[in-house]
C-alpha cells in the first residue's frame, strides 16, 4: 500500500460520493 497523498484519495472518494448522491438525490 503506497501512503502518496491520502488526502487526495479522500477528496476523490468524496467527489465520487457527492456525484453518486446528486445523481441519487433526482427524483
Amino acid at each position: 500500500m503506497r501512503r502518496l497523498g491520502s488526502g487526495q484519495i479522500l477528496v476523490e472518494r468524496q467527489r465520487l460520493t457527492m456525484s453518486r448522491n446528486s445523481r441519487t438525490t433526482r427524483p
